[in-house]
């Protein structure tokens, strides 16, 4: 699959194939039909915030679900039409909760 990879602080983001994924448990697999580069996308490949190099860009995207793992599929099914803006959080602190 095609992929908008940041190399480092300062860098052009570079569109590369990469190896299609595989869902883990409570994962899906999506094939995006839309994705978005945001300010806070722009503003993390001009400053050095410690993201490591080589990582995936673009946090708002929309597409079809492909594959669904185990835990997920009670909710979610192969066809379903789905948007995201995936954040990872502690799941502990006041604004995780809230």
């Amino acid at each position: 699959m095609k992929a908008a990879i940041l190399h480092g602080p300062r860098k052009l983001l570079e569109i590369e194939e990469v190896p299609d994924p595989s869902p883990g448990p409570a994962e899906l697999v999506l094939k995006v039909h839309s994705c978005g580069i945001c300010g806070s996308d722009l503003h993390m490949s001009d400053v050095p915030f410690g993201i490591p190099p080589g990582i995936v860009m673009g946090h708002e995207f929309s597409g079809v679900v492909e594959e669904v793992g185990k835990e997920a599929a009670s909710r979610f099914q192969v066809g379903d039409r789905v948007c995201a803006m995936p954040m990872i959080g502690c799941g502990r602190c006041a604004p995780c909760l809230t």
